[in-house]
């Protein structure tokens, strides 16, 4: 049966479980916590004042509050009873009770009963002692052992469709009355006569239905206790994780990873920016100097005017056109050589020839 009895039952690894799950409502509650999730997805929030990064927050905060706190709510409830259910085997030491097998004891309608559904007192001990006990253990075990997981069995079936009940107890004695009589199904007379011996066990046997109520008073303790849990967890601690881990640190980490809503790209080189505003990675390895642009009326090669004789090397990229520049009185104009070292986007680095033609003087 397990340690947690009541908490395997939310595995859905048997038929039984995926039964029991679907009785409690809580596949319908994990299918509706998914679509309210789906729900909440940025492209379906269509408030204007949210940034994209608040919507996405928005989106995480819903995925743990209906996707954790479902399972946490659901696993708490379970926890709370098998917490009970530990609690009640090693705090109530009561025995299952037996019936005496001395048949001088027992009053006489209890002996007629038993003789008319063809049963021994042994046969309503058995009875009795796989009702309340685990099927795996037997009579040799300590009663705190027999004991473990008694309540999941008040509340809950076990694999032969029982519960740990007097309800339970009566409908195991009835079958098998109906196997002794070589029925194949309970009559009415079975059912009346084991009704009759039920009522003569609580005039002359009362250990057993106190026993029963006793077991129903832990059970109804353990529901409690796993309700308050599962209210708790589900409520409030989740929501406290919430707002001060979870929201913050979405909050955190989404600031860092998007930028106007998109995500942050991972760059590991230097950009360059052109004149016209756009923005391109510059080569591995290369200087962010030598990044240049060249505008499309550039000439490769300038010729210098005042040295045919040889060509200047190649100039370096010029800004955009500037205001036409505006000539002094050619009265007070200097010498065009000069005029033009000093106009020209870069100062010679070579000597200004002679005047005459050629170079020559």
């Amino acid at each position: 049966m397990g340690l947690l009895p009541i908490t395997s039952k939310l595995l859905p690894f048997r038929a039984r479980n995926l039964a029991y799950l679907a009785e409690v409502a809580a596949l319908t509650r994990a299918a509706t916590g998914v679509v309210r999730v789906l729900e909440n997805r940025p492209s379906k929030q269509k408030d204007d004042q949210l940034t994209q990064n608040e919507k996405r927050q928005a989106l995480a905060e819903r995925c743990f509050v209906e996707i954790f706190g479902t399972a946490a709510y659901m696993t708490f409830l379970h926890l709370g009873q098998d917490m009970v259910d530990r609690i009640q085997a090693h705090l109530d030491d009561t025995p299952i009770p037996k019936l005496d097998l001395d048949k001088t004891k027992l009053p006489e309608k209890i002996r007629d009963l038993l003789k008319e559904l063809k049963l021994e007192i042994q046969d309503i001990n058995t009875l009795i002692d796989k009702n309340f006990s685990p099927e795996h253990m037997g009579t040799a075990h300590e009663t705190s052992q027999k004991r473990a997981g008694l309540l999941y069995r008040v509340l809950y079936e076990d694999e032969t469709g029982h519960k740990a009940t007097l309800a339970s107890l009566k409908s195991r004695i009835e079958d098998e009355a109906a196997t002794r009589l070589g029925a194949d199904k309970v009559t009415q007379k079975v059912a009346e006569d084991v009704k009759e011996l039920f009522s003569k066990f609580s005039e002359h046997f009362g250990e057993l239905e106190h026993f029963a109520s006793k077991n129903n008073a832990w059970a109804a303790s353990a529901i409690i206790t796993g309700v308050f849990l599962s209210a708790t967890v589900g409520g409030s601690v989740t929501q406290w994780m919430n707002d001060y881990l979870v929201a913050p640190g979405a909050k955190k980490w989404l600031d860092k990873n998007f930028i106007a809503g998109k995500f942050r790209p991972i760059t590991g080189h230097a950009q360059t920016v052109t004149p016209a505003g756009h923005q391109h990675a510059a080569k591995p390895g290369a200087s962010a100097t030598h990044t240049t642009t060249l505008p499309a009326t550039a000439s490769p090669s300038v010729i210098n005017p005042f040295n045919t004789a040889a060509s200047n090397p190649l100039l370096p990229n010029t800004p955009a056109p500037i205001a036409p520049v505006y000539l002094p009185n050619p009265k007070m104009q200097p010498p065009a050589a000069a005029f033009a070292a000093s106009a020209l986007p870069r100062p010679y680095t070579t000597p200004l020839p002679n005047a005459t033609f050629g170079g020559q003087s």
